[in-house]
């Protein structure tokens, strides 16, 4: 059912449709309710290759289809959205606008939580990928949604910054990325200080001194 479900909407270009016209079918075909199946398809053929091609902002119409949709099927939009966005390095600041605006805007804190969870494991060592300026954005949209982590996502935050600071040092985004996750939660980063501090030294940004005195 999905596979051809799939087809069809590569059949028929949906992706290439107007934003106004997308908004329209949305309301239609979310109408009666849709399996998370057929939503993942949607999410795949229609709204991954609409939003990756996103040279500006994306208009109203536009985001407001991806909203309500990705509101609609939380765990399809981290999956089969959001995630492949991610893994492509190329996308430019327009996509990881949207990306934020899901994040803030369609998905509850526990799916927050797990949409983190998934870009930290993705960029682990046993991901295999490294840290991104792209992903680097979408964790800084996340830390200032102020989602509560345990010592599980801390840990394994710390393993990805750790692992990124040795190609991003000069990178002020991502030590940005490591001032806010040390305000947001320095008191419950206490275990991890003497990983924290060699991530801080190597830094070679202006943030580096405010981040070592913290």
């Amino acid at each position: 059912e999905v596979p051809r479900l799939e087809e069809a909407l590569s059949l028929v270009a949906m992706h290439e449709l107007g934003d106004e016209v997308l908004l329209l079918l949305v309301g239609q075909l979310f109408k009666g309710g849709t399996s998370q199946r057929q939503a993942q398809g949607f999410m795949r053929c229609v709204l991954l290759p609409k939003v990756q091609r996103l040279g500006q902002p994306a208009s109203r119409a536009l985001l407001s289809a991806i909203l309500k949709t990705c509101k609609d099927h939380p765990r399809a939009a981290i999956h089969h959205l959001i995630l492949p966005l991610l893994a492509n390095e190329q996308v430019g600041s327009a996509p990881v606008e949207v990306v934020n605006r899901i994040a803030k805007d369609s998905l509850l804190e526990a799916q927050r939580v797990l949409l983190l969870s998934a870009i930290l494991d993705a960029h682990s060592p046993e991901g295999g990928r490294g840290l991104t300026l792209v992903s680097i954005a979408v964790l800084q949209g996340l830390v200032n949604l102020k989602i509560p982590m345990g010592p599980s996502e801390l840990q394994k935050f710390i393993q990805v910054l750790d692992a990124g600071c040795v190609v991003l040092s000069k990178q002020l985004k991502f030590s940005s990325l490591v001032l806010s996750l040390l305000s947001q939660h320095g008191r419950q980063l206490a275990p991890f200080a003497p990983q924290l501090l060699q991530i801080a030294s190597s830094l070679e940004t202006s943030l580096k001194k405010p981040i070592l005195a913290m």
